[in-house]
């Protein structure tokens, strides 16, 4: 059975506080003052990877002006943390603090929990001898060790395996292998992903980039060479690719999605 996981506070941050409109901090973006609070408590956590960071779940009062749009994701960037960090906003006004933890809480402590007990439940069933076929994200990232070896054997079908032979694959996994020590995943395959896209379309649209130019040059990029694999944007926006069987197998004491065969390549139709 699966073990619950427990969600700590393990370093805090605050700012100061000052008058609302008089005072030294009236002239101060709110984006800025917590990128501070970030900055400040990866300090105290120096044993922490940064590129280790899931989500930045980030709690608004008042989700206008310069405080609007998605801050979470905003202030991530702006703290300095990786681009593969995502970021969240959320809003209850005055307990939106209170209700970020709360979110925070909720995703270490039950994400991807019932997968794991799933998947350790099936390899304790009588139908244990019965092949399990499924999503790739049943399986996928921080999940899988989890899962323990209990998974293997377990077959997905998935956009990404680290295992493809290709090398923009090649380069990609020897990279984040000698960062991180572990094999990267589909969300970080898809965030390099996104950065190549951006990287081109901006080249592509000349010095005056509007958001009209950039979504044309998006649209004419054609072939990509990614570590998934060659694939482009259907007329649809929906990108053409390929997708691949795998299964949960051991690569020395580390469990991977291994890659048994390319499938097909769909997007193509809307």
């Amino acid at each position: 059975m699966a073990t619950r996981r427990e969600a700590v506070i393990v370093a805090t941050a605050r700012t100061g506080l000052a008058k609302s409109f008089r005072g030294s901090f009236n002239l101060t973006r709110p984006d800025d003052m917590a990128a501070h609070c970030i900055k400040s408590v990866m300090e105290k956590t120096p044993k922490l990877d940064a590129a280790e960071i899931d989500d930045v779940v980030m709690g608004t009062g008042f989700p206008e002006g310069p405080q609007g749009f998605n801050v979470g994701r905003n202030v991530a960037t702006m703290a300095g943390l990786p681009v593969t960090v995502a970021g969240q906003t959320v809003s209850r006004f005055c307990s939106s603090g209170l209700q970020a933890v709360a979110t925070a809480a909720h995703m270490v402590e039950n994400e991807g929990a019932e997968a794991v007990s799933f998947v350790q439940q099936y390899a304790q069933s009588d139908a244990r001898d019965l092949p399990l076929f499924a999503a790739g994200m049943l399986t996928e990232g921080p999940i899988l060790a989890s899962q323990g070896r209990a998974a293997l054997g377990v077959q997905t079908v998935l956009n990404y395996t680290p295992d493809l032979d290709n090398p923009a694959n090649r380069g990609f996994v020897d990279a984040w292998r000698g960062r991180h020590n572990t094999p990267p995943t589909t969300y970080a395959m898809a965030s390099w992903d996104a950065g190549l896209v951006l990287d081109k379309a901006m080249a592509a649209a000349g010095d005056e980039v509007t958001p009209e130019s950039l979504n044309a040059a998006i649209a004419s990029l054609g072939q990509l060479d990614s570590p998934r694999g060659s694939w482009q944007f259907s007329p649809h926006h929906a990108p053409v690719q390929k997708w691949y069987l795998r299964r949960v197998q051991t690569d020395g004491r580390t469990l991977t999605n291994a890659l048994i065969e390319d499938l097909d390549t769909l997007g193509a139709q809307p």
